[in-house]
């Protein structure tokens, strides 16, 4: 996917924001009249064990946001030097997060050259998969934040491609080549009630919709099961890897996408070949798929005892 902000209306496409402290005091009320439809509220920075140290505008500012109506998220800005502090920080993280109703992705922000430029690709891949997989864990929608340069530079993102990436190019078009659900593409927007410049985002997907879908961040779970005398629940599907499984009727996408589920595919006896967080991958269709999603039918490992 490539575009610039001119040509976004050929896509489903949404506007946002996200703020710091850096941005100051803001008013939530005049943001609110402007087509910002989404934001992401920096909550602090985590330092190289992992502890998280608080924005100062943290507390007021996802207040503000969520108090308004418009759909709100979290990143946090990682300074981590080990998977075990990137586990720390997402624990710490998780916590925070857990006193608001947040409708939009948990972040990592992994960009700082003088932190990782040093440690290697795979030590960088493996703090980014870590601090990804206790969100999910936490059942969160995890999603990492980064530029384009570093994406190619100082991380394997084909060994994180279970989590989706917001990108930041501030240019024409998006220079990252993979795929990609939110666009930063700049760091110089204007918009009532904040009296900085802010960085403004596109986002490719909703996020809404899909995190309530799926019965991630807390938020309620629409699907159901039925029995034989009409009794529904809703309860989650526990899978391992090898397990045969189906997709379910009712479910609507891929995991991470808006992309529909073919109602052939929902029909198909699938296996399970890979599980992260709340997601699983199906092959012989290669894709992700949550796992409230399925129901397994059978196992490859019992089918050959």
């Amino acid at each position: 996917m490539q575009c610039t902000p001119s040509e976004k209306s050929e896509f489903m496409s949404y506007y946002g924001i996200d703020v710091s402290e850096f941005q100051g005091n803001i008013s939530w009320q005049e943001v609110a009249q402007e087509k910002i439809t989404f934001c992401f509220v920096r909550t602090g920075y985590c330092e190289n064990d992992g502890t998280v140290v608080e924005d100062a505008y943290f507390t007021q500012n996802v207040e503000g946001s969520t108090a308004v109506g418009i759909s709100t998220g979290l990143y946090l800005f990682s300074y981590a030097t080990t998977p075990q502090a990137a586990r720390t920080a997402a624990k710490e993280f998780l916590e925070l997060a857990e006193e608001y109703r947040l409708t939009m992705p948990l972040v990592l922000d992994m960009e700082d050259e003088d932190t990782y430029g040093a440690l290697g690709v795979q030590q960088n891949t493996d703090i980014a998969a870590a601090f990804l997989d206790e969100i999910e864990e936490g059942g969160y929608y995890a999603m990492l934040y980064t530029n384009a340069d570093f994406a190619e530079e100082y991380l394997d993102m084909s060994q994180l491609s279970a989590y989706d990436f917001w990108v930041a190019d501030y240019a024409d078009s998006v220079s990252y080549t993979g795929s990609y659900g939110i666009w930063q593409y700049t760091d110089s927007d204007t918009v009532s009630g904040i009296s900085t410049e802010v960085d403004g985002d596109i986002a490719y997907k909703n996020y809404p919709n899909i995190i309530k879908n799926a019965g991630l961040n807390a938020l309620s779970a629409t699907k159901t099961t039925t029995d034989s005398e009409g009794h529904t629940t809703t309860k989650p599907t526990t899978l391992v890897v090898g397990d045969k499984v189906q997709i379910q009727k009712e479910a609507k996408y891929y995991a991470n996408s808006i992309i529909q589920i073919p109602s052939w595919v929902k029909q198909q006896i699938l296996k399970v070949a890979q599980i992260s967080g709340n997601k699983a991958l199906l092959m012989p269709i290669y894709s992700w798929v949550y796992s409230s999603d399925l129901i397994v039918v059978g196992n490859t490992q019992c089918d050959t005892q």
